[in-house]
């Protein structure tokens, strides 16, 4: 069973919207009061844990960090790519964990 839960936390200043599956949140949504009220997507039931996607109220966008400090900042994994740009299914730009750059058409996946 599926289902959606509302939560508003009057003594945090903050509001979430919790996507569950058999009653367990997967994925919440919502604005958190104590980071500057940064809009986050975050992987669980809370908006302190596993943040995936984080807006900044001053428009700069972390993915995989709460802590952008430029327009788009993008934390990988420990070896896992960086960045990759696909044009109709081909790779034309990727940045590796190595911080390696390749740009072009002959680009695979196994790079």
């Amino acid at each position: 069973m599926m289902g959606l839960e509302l939560i508003t936390l009057i003594q945090e200043m903050e509001m979430q919207i919790n996507f569950q599956n058999a009653g367990v949140s997967t994925w919440t949504i919502g604005f958190d009061d104590d980071d500057n009220d940064a809009l986050k997507i975050e992987n669980g039931g809370s908006l302190t844990t596993n943040s995936v996607l984080n807006i900044e109220t001053n428009g700069q966008v972390g993915i995989n960090t709460t802590t952008p400090n430029v327009r788009l900042h993008i934390n990988s994994s420990n070896g896992e790519d960086v960045f990759r740009l696909d044009a109709n299914g081909t790779t034309k730009f990727l940045m590796e964990s190595n911080g390696q750059i390749t740009i072009g058409s002959g680009i695979s996946d196994q790079v």
